[in-house]
């Protein structure tokens, strides 16, 4: 077997098909098998009918995190089930060896290639098991939560013919990540994102250089279970991470939201480099999302981005006017000539809080924005909050606050 972490990337698995199944490029295959103590033989018995038992690793969990634990790792549950009423036991991870393994494509389901598995065996896993993994997306996703990075690692550097048996706690990040650092191990394991801005400062200088972090995943529920991530407030992107005891914001964007135009966000993640760690922009989309950003999705330039972007410029051999970013005509002339290049659009984000900023004067000289509907529901809203603005400027103090709770 014999693999390490580093072979293995969220979103980068490649199938060949053979007739009506597909293989993987993966050297290796894993699957794991999630069960009770009382179903460990049962289960290791099916197995090794057809699989050899790579690793069992026993499970300590909290008994008031149990519902936490199964909700983030996509696994249904019956919250009034005795044994999660009363959750006093430990859980078993049972990791076997797949040689040669042959999947076909489920497109209703959220890790598309599913494992073809013997009727029998099916049966058995079904009935004995929490939760049984048949795709190697899934199975690095629910293997890296449950064991952990490190541990995960030693498994897959296992020789042929090695086992092993582990101990694990809660999921990775339960209480919080100690680091960037190991946030982004895990989620380079567990998700397919990148980070759209100032990625720069990450891993380790973000303190005192930043205060947010702009992401983009290619699915929201993967990326937030995996980063044990809080909803903020309202906004359809905010969401907040615990960092080293500290509680940061995090922008989640996904593809097909409209923040940016969905082939060009699927572009941005099937192009994105690593650099110590961090999945960043590759550096030609790194530069005209920037632009883009300082001059579609907000009203005014950042003086952060000016010189920023003259450098990118200047290191991509690009042909950069600098009074494109304070000149409307050329901003939408400069960015339509990549976005018509390339077949994207500039599009309205499916989030509202974003159209309170949209560079309007520069999306009505473009010749590439998408001919998509404004969605009602932000008519409905704008309009509410114009009348909001108005009925202050009239009201007295008093029944402007009884408006403003109503909004």
């Amino acid at each position: 077997m014999k693999n390490s972490l580093s072979d293995y990337i969220a979103g980068r698995l490649c199938y060949s098909q053979t007739g009506e199944v597909f293989c993987s490029n993966f050297q290796s295959e894993l699957q794991l098998v999630l069960c009770r103590a009382k179903s460990v033989a049962t289960i290791k018995q099916a197995l090794r009918q057809a699989y050899t038992i790579k690793a069992t690793v026993s499970l300590n969990w909290q008994s008031q995190l149990i519902t936490k634990h199964l909700t983030r790792l996509n696994i249904g549950f019956d919250p009034t089930e005795d044994w999660i009423t009363s959750f006093d036991e430990e859980l078993f991870l049972i990791i076997y060896q797949v040689d040669d393994g042959e999947y076909i494509k489920a497109k209703d389901k959220e890790f598309g290639y599913q494992l073809i598995l013997a009727e029998n065996l099916v049966s058995t896993l079904t009935k004995h098991s929490l939760s049984y993994t048949r795709s190697i997306d899934e199975f690095f996703y629910t293997c890296c939560l449950v064991a952990g990075y490190e541990l995960l690692n030693d498994i897959l550097s296992l020789s042929e013919g090695q086992s092993g048996d582990y101990q694990a706690g809660d999921l990775a990040g339960t209480h919080g990540w100690s680091s960037f650092r190991e946030i982004f191990e895990v989620l380079n394991v567990c998700s397919d994102w990148v980070v759209m801005r100032n990625a720069e400062f990450l891993p380790d200088d973000f303190w005192g250089n930043d205060k947010d972090v702009d992401v983009l995943c290619s699915d929201l529920s993967l990326f937030t279970l995996a980063a044990n991530a809080k909803k903020k407030g309202n906004g359809e992107a905010n969401y907040q991470v615990q960092v080293a005891d500290k509680w940061v914001d995090v922008d989640i964007r996904i593809v097909g939201d409209n923040y940016y135009d969905a082939s060009w966000q699927r572009d941005m993640l099937k192009t994105k480099v690593f650099n110590d760690d961090v999945p960043r922009l590759c550096p030609k989309h790194d530069f005209y999302s920037l632009f883009y950003h300082a001059r579609v999705h907000k009203p005014q330039v950042k003086a952060v981005y000016i010189d920023r972007l003259r450098s990118m410029a200047e290191q991509l051999s690009i042909q950069y006017p600098p009074q494109a970013l304070q000149n409307n005509r050329e901003s939408a002339q400069f960015i339509d000539a990549f976005l018509s290049k390339n077949q994207y659009f500039i599009t309205y984000p499916n989030d509202y809080a974003c159209y309170e900023s949209l560079n309007l004067a520069v999306l009505n000289k473009s010749t590439q924005v998408s001919n998509q509907h404004v969605p009602m529901s932000f008519v409905i809203r704008k309009n509410a909050h114009a009348l909001f603005i108005w009925g202050c400027k009239l009201a007295p103090r008093g029944l402007k606050d009884a408006i403003k709770r109503l909004m």
